[in-house]
């Protein structure tokens, strides 16, 4: 397996932050699950949200522990955030600290675990899965980060990202996509990192990802609809289909009890300007490793004539839901909404569509965006409700 492809890394973005154990077989009818719609006079109707500015947890000079480009974060325990980002290091955040404190050899040249896509506790060090050029591989650390053992993991498709959520390791994949007929996500739980089978929570279409060859699909199109999906406190998943504002909370089994949905309207039409906004965005990113003109017109026509309703899902401890909606180039904010524990829309905030909310507790996000002054920043925002 070669380094990790931009689509790679991205897949490993969606593994945001146990599962609920199965109950004896009932006679009963199962409930049916509890359905609500949010029409555009109801989202505009929504309590309004604003974000106070709090701590600064860091910002990015490419020296230190602070992510640059793609933050990603996890709670470790009651006392340890870790914050990193791919090809990174890993900071280590506690309460009383002003700053993360950098796991000793990650980010090094010569690191044994250059590309960390995941990590968690385990005894008093910690356990990550990184990529090198063998593969997958499953690190555990001391508390200072010296590498204790490393063990090769299975190989997984091209197109797959292995991660914990809530600890527990699980299988993200994308395949199929060479048959002429739509690929597939699927999603696995692994009883343990060295599995590659586990139990499948979630088999769904991806329809712009046919064609191609056997090293991949066909460029993504500039706006494509992508299944979204977390897991809830107590373990349930919440999935949408990407393409229609549609979410599901169901037990976290492909063929799990749905117990709520929620619909609402569609993203806004997509227009010219919006596709040279996202082709420049995206020639800038794959300025390293460019592709074809023909690409780009390819990437292009095949494009939805809608942005996607929904960008992205960001699960609380407490069981509720922060909700990203479409993400326009065309537009400067994006607007999230705060679900309840039964899948109510509570209220709404907005937020620079560069900025990404990479945590969430309680009645505070952690935030990864760009400052005034061009760096980006890592920083704790607390929602407070509009008068």
């Amino acid at each position: 397996m070669n380094r990790p492809t931009t689509l790679q890394v991205s897949t490993a973005l969606g593994l945001l932050l146990t599962l609920g154990c199965g109950g004896g077989k009932s006679d009963a009818p199962a409930a049916a699950p509890v359905e609500r719609h949010l029409d555009a006079a109801a989202l505009a109707a929504l309590p309004v949200d604003t974000l106070a500015a709090g701590r600064q947890v860091c910002l990015a000079t490419g020296y230190d522990a602070c992510p640059l480009h793609f933050a990603m974060a996890v709670r470790l325990d009651d006392a340890e955030i870790a914050l990193w980002e791919p090809g990174h290091p890993i900071g280590i955040l506690h309460a009383q600290d002003s700053l993360p404190r950098a796991l000793s050899q990650f980010g090094r040249p010569d690191a044994p675990y250059p590309t960390v896509m995941a990590i968690r506790k385990h005894g008093n060090g910690y356990e990550v899965i990184d990529v090198e050029a063998g593969g997958y591989g499953l690190v555990r650390l001391d508390a200072d980060g010296a590498q204790v053992e490393r063990t090769p993991l299975p190989h997984v498709g091209a197109l797959a990202t292995m991660g914990y959520l809530a600890g527990e390791p699980v299988l993200q994949d994308f395949t199929g996509w060479q048959s002429g007929e739509p690929g597939m996500l699927t999603v696995r739980r692994l009883k343990a990192p060295t599995d590659s089978i586990g139990t499948l929570m979630l088999e769904v279409p991806v329809p712009w990802m046919q064609g191609g060859s056997d090293a991949g699909p066909s460029p993504r199109p500039f706006f494509a609809a992508s299944p979204l999906w977390t897991r809830l406190a107590g373990g349930d998943l919440v999935w949408s289909p990407g393409g229609a504002f549609r979410i599901e909370r169901r037990a976290p089994t492909v063929t799990g009890k749905v117990k709520w949905i929620l619909t609402g309207p569609g993203g806004p039409p997509v227009t010219a300007h919006d596709l040279d906004l996202r082709e420049a965005t995206i020639r800038e990113a794959l300025s390293g490793v460019p592709l074809a003109n023909e690409e780009f017109d390819q990437m292009r026509t095949r494009s939805d004539s809608t942005v996607p309703p929904l960008s992205g899902f960001v699960p609380l401890p407490d069981g509720r839901l922060l909700v990203m909606g479409p993400l326009a180039p065309s537009q400067s904010t994006t607007t999230w909404l705060v679900l309840d524990r039964d899948g109510a829309p509570v209220s709404r905030f907005d937020l620079d569509t560069r900025a990404r909310v990479i945590l969430a507790e309680g009645d505070s996000v952690l935030v990864h965006r760009p400052t005034a002054s061009e760096p980006w920043e890592v920083i704790w925002m607390r929602l407070q409700r509009a008068n």
